[in-house]
């Protein structure tokens, strides 16, 4: 979703932006020109709404929304579909701790790709890079727009033996690499098991730079176990999404049906056309 307001300025300075929305905190820069004393000009801000299942919430408008600057209240003049494309950052546990669930791992990712890439009503695609964090951060797919050339990546998707996992190395590196870009839209996703973080940093180390580029961070943390006989069970752990409860097993189907409103709802709204 697009948003745009106005402000007024007395001096050229660096404005930082906070707006929260659906437990979501953006912080935005803009650098203003030196052409003149004062001046009125709009602000743009990407945001996301969703209801208790996750699904969008369509038909808003700029009465929905309060944006502030330094306690000040700026007007929203509009609201639109967000048709940017998204830079999109897989980042994906390939540590010795994965290997039982690195299966699920690389047959979830090429259907999540494929949505992720498919061409918007604009014509406009994302995106998409797959990292392992494994042993250490490692390029496996460059980002591309091209479902084929990121099913490469994904089939270097593998467990590293006597490995830990470098995810918070990872979402600083990836962040430097996003900024280095100039990426207008950049999301970050977390698929993460069990297993122990080998990372020497401190939360604020990787907030920083994740703050810095306006990075939505999404971390899907899982592992799978034996039930009685051979199904597996997938437990999300805290902080989970609405449509699933934290530290509650569920098996493969459930897991999926949980998912399936969530994703069609989604898939729905960013597919749906514009109204002329």
């Amino acid at each position: 979703m697009f948003l745009t307001y106005t402000q007024t300025m007395t001096r050229p300075r660096c404005i930082t932006v906070v707006f929260m929305v659906a437990g979501l905190c953006l912080v935005l820069g803009d650098r203003i020109s030196s052409q003149g004393s004062r001046g009125t000009r709009e602000r743009s801000l990407y945001v996301s709404v969703v209801d208790s299942n996750g699904a969008p919430v369509p038909d808003l408008g700029p009465s929905d929304f309060l944006v502030k600057e330094d306690n000040v209240t700026r007007e929203v003049l509009r609201v639109t579909p967000a048709t940017d494309p998204m830079q999109v950052a897989l980042l994906v546990d390939t540590s010795q701790a994965a290997r039982d669930a690195i299966q699920h791992i690389r047959l979830a990712l090429p259907p999540f790709v494929a949505e992720l890439t498919k061409a918007n009503a604009a014509g406009k695609k994302n995106e998409v890079a797959v990292f392992g964090v494994g042993e250490r951060p490692t390029i496996l797919a460059e980002y591309s727009t091209d479902a084929q050339q990121l099913q490469k990546g994904i089939d270097r998707v593998w467990s590293l033996n006597q490995s830990g996992m470098y995810l918070l190395d990872a979402l600083i590196e990836v962040s430097q690499g996003l900024k280095k870009r100039e990426a207008g839209r950049p999301v970050l996703i977390a698929i993460v098991t069990s297993g122990p973080e080998f990372s020497n940093r401190h939360h604020d180390q990787v907030m920083t730079p994740v703050k810095s580029i306006g990075a939505a961070l999404y971390v899907m943390a899982l592992w799978l176990k034996d039930l009685e006989g051979d199904d597996d069970v997938i437990v999300p752990m805290a902080p989970a999404p609405p449509f699933l409860k934290a530290n509650t097993p569920y098996t493969e189907r459930e897991f999926l049906k949980a998912l399936a409103g969530p994703a069609k709802a989604r898939a729905a709204f960013s597919n749906a056309p514009e109204a002329g």
